[in-house]
C-alpha cells in the first residue's frame, strides 16, 4: 500500500472516530445535570419541641440564585458547591442550609440560624433544628390541581390532634383551594408541587413530599400548625 492510500485511510478512520464524538456529545448535552431543575423539600423542628415541625421548598435558578418558601414568607437567597456541599443561605444570611451532595444526589441535611455581628462574626442561634429533606426533578405540571389530602391538623399548644380528617382540597380549573372550613382561597404555586396563601391573616404553606402534603400553617394570633395529609 503506498503512503497516499495510508494517509488516506488515516483520514478516514479519525473522521469516522470523530463523527461519533460528535454524536455522543450531541446525546448528552440535553441530560446535563442543572440544579434548576431540582426541587429540594422537607420539614424543620426545633430540638426543643421534635413533633412540631414546619415545611418549606427551595427554589433554584440558573444564576446560583434562589428562594426559600416557608409558610411565613419568601426569602431570596444563593446557593454554591463547595467541597461536594451545597449551601443555600438567605440574603439576610440569616437562615442557612447544608446538603452533603454526593453524584449530584443530596444525602445529608443541616439547618442553622445565624446573627451576625457587625464585624462579620456570627452567633448560633441558640435553638437548634433537625431538618429532613426530599430532592426531586420539577414536574411539567401542578402535581396538585384536582386532588384532596386528607389528614391530622395539629395546633400549638393544643394536646393530641387538633382536629382529625382534616381536608385540604384543590380546584380542578384553577389556583384556588379549600382548607377545613375556609373555601375559595387564591394560592400561590411553586415548582408545580408546592403551594402558598394568605387569607384573614392566616399564611398557609404546603409541600408535596414522596407523595404526601405537608402541610404548615400561621393564624394571625401567632398560633402554628401542622400536618401530614394523604391523596385521597
Amino acid at each position: 500500500m503506498n503512503k497516499k492510500h495510508v494517509f488516506s485511510l488515516a483520514l478516514a478512520v479519525l473522521s469516522i472516530f470523530g463523527f461519533q464524538s460528535c454524536s455522543n456529545d450531541d446525546d448528552n448535552s440535553g441530560t446535563s445535570f442543572r440544579w434548576s431543575d431540582q426541587s429540594v423539600a422537607g420539614t424543620l423542628a426545633s430540638t426543643n419541641s421534635p413533633d412540631r415541625y414546619s415545611s418549606y421548598i427551595i427554589i433554584f435558578d440558573e444564576e446560583e440564585t434562589g428562594k426559600l418558601i416557608t409558610s411565613t414568607s419568601e426569602f431570596e437567597g444563593t446557593y454554591e458547591l463547595r467541597n461536594d456541599s451545597l449551601i443555600f443561605n438567605t440574603n439576610d444570611t440569616e437562615k442557612w442550609f447544608f446538603f452533603d451532595v454526593i453524584d449530584n444526589e443530596l444525602i445529608s441535611s443541616k439547618y442553622e440560624v445565624r446573627f451576625y455581628n457587625e464585624d462579620g462574626t456570627y452567633n448560633p442561634a441558640a435553638v437548634q433544628y433537625n431538618s429532613t429533606f426530599y430532592q426531586s426533578e420539577i414536574p411539567v405540571s401542578n402535581e396538585l390541581v384536582g386532588n384532596t389530602y386528607v389528614g391530622d391538623l395539629y395546633k400549638l399548644f393544643t394536646s393530641g390532634v387538633f382536629e382529625e380528617n382534616y381536608n385540604i382540597g384543590f380546584d380542578p380549573t384553577g389556583d384556588y383551594y379549600v382548607s377545613g372550613e375556609e373555601d375559595h382561597i387564591h394560592y400561590e404555586t411553586y415548582n408545580n408541587i408546592a403551594f402558598r396563601s394568605e387569607i384573614n391573616g392566616k399564611k398557609e404553606f404546603g409541600v408535596l413530599i414522596n407523595g404526601e402534603l405537608v402541610v404548615s400553617a400561621l393564624d394571625g394570633n401567632g398560633f402554628s400548625y401542622w400536618g401530614t395529609f394523604e391523596k385521597q
